[in-house]
């Protein structure tokens, strides 16, 4: 069962499809922690799963906050420069 899942909106037009339809995929299928991060707005909310629904944590400013580390696999540390250099690569 997977722990974590994240979407990146390719454009405004699936922004909704991202923020409702993926992120009810990801409860049915038992992710317990969504990230949602867009190629142009440097927020990335957070969304911890309580079983029933989701709550919103604060998120990160991305990626200008460098390292992350989810919180539901600790071991696990995020280069965000390194993500959004991939990221500029694939538009």
């Amino acid at each position: 069962m997977p722990r974590i899942g994240s979407s990146r909106c390719s454009l405004p037009t699936t922004a909704a499809k991202d923020q409702i339809r993926k992120r009810a995929l990801y409860e049915r299928h038992g992710v317990r922690e969504y990230w949602l991060i867009h190629p142009t707005d440097p927020a990335a909310p957070v969304h911890l799963s309580t079983g029933d629904r989701w709550i919103r944590q604060a998120g990160y400013l991305l990626p200008a906050v460098g390292f992350c580390t989810p919180t539901v696999i600790p071991d696990l540390v995020i280069d965000w420069n390194s993500v959004f250099i991939s990221m500029e690569k694939t538009n």
